[in-house]
């Protein structure tokens, strides 16, 4: 009977008797984050609160970029290389509807270079009622990268309303 792997936070940190430090160099958890809107960037930021919470300041490194940031070559070229260093990589975007194309070509930079062994993707999808195709589409294409990457994939849909569209950019 195999053990169980343990969780992103139990790779990334040890007990010392004083307390949780890093297992490995740089301090800290490497958090890259990609959000499409607003509305999609209050989602990661609810969800690295709460990492927040449990990790403390002082151990989480994060970084976070509009997709429509992504479109200048030095912006995804940093992004690019935050997600191949960290140990976990945050998408969150309308799954409702076809990603952005920026969106790809970030993951197509880092999917294959990943310098760390393990890790977790986190997809904040957003979803609308009453499944869609594009939303099977997304969900499905973010597990297989995560899979290929050596992540962990964890899903949180965010339902949201039919045809939104997108706020401040």
């Amino acid at each position: 009977m195999s053990m169980p792997r343990p969780g992103i936070l139990e790779r990334t940190a040890v007990w010392t008797g004083a307390g949780l430090r890093r297992a490995e160099s740089p301090p800290g958890l490497g958090v890259a984050v990609v959000y499409e809107d607003v509305q999609s960037r209050e989602w990661a930021t609810r969800l690295c609160d709460r990492v927040l919470q449990l990790v403390g300041s002082d151990a989480l490194r994060m970084r976070s970029w509009s997709v429509h940031q992504l479109s200048d070559p030095t912006v995804l070229q940093e992004a690019v290389s935050a997600a191949i260093h960290s140990d976990v990589v945050v998408v969150a975007a309308y799954a409702a509807r076809i990603l952005p194309a920026e969106l790809y070509s970030w993951v197509d930079g880092w999917a294959n270079e990943r310098s760390r062994p393990e890790g977790a993707l986190i997809a904040l999808l957003g979803v609308c009622r009453g499944r869609n195709s594009a939303a099977d589409d997304a969900q499905e294409y973010l597990r297989v990268i995560a899979r290929l990457s050596g992540l962990d994939f964890l899903l949180r849909e965010q339902m949201v309303t039919p045809n939104k569209p997108a706020l401040g950019r």
